[in-house]
């Protein structure tokens, strides 16, 4: 063993890879699709309410789908600004499919 001194490093302001706006939204899951290449992001509403958000990624959408818990597309979803803006009710589970 060898002591070493601290040194002061370097501080990096990193973007978050996925974020929401509403406090109501859990972001439970993030991951690569099982079959594509797809980003998956998996949320649901946690305080029985009603609303929308809009999910941000650290690197802009292309095009976003809503779909199934098995990942089925089930409809393209409007981008604003490479974000997915969306509605939610009460404790709803939604996944997005997201192409980067």
């Amino acid at each position: 063993a060898v002591p070493v001194s601290s040194g002061t490093g370097a501080s990096v302001d990193m973007p978050r890879l996925v974020a929401c706006d509403d406090r109501n939204i859990v972001i439970e899951a993030v991951k690569r699709a099982e079959d594509s290449r797809h980003i998956v992001v998996r949320l649901y509403e946690c305080h029985n309410s009603r609303g929308s958000a809009l999910l941000s990624l650290a690197l802009p959408a292309k095009r976003a789908w809503l779909a199934d818990l098995n990942e089925a597309k089930k409809g393209e979803l409007d981008l604003v600004d490479g974000a997915i803006p969306f509605k939610y009710k009460p404790f709803e589970i939604l996944t997005f499919l997201i192409e980067v």
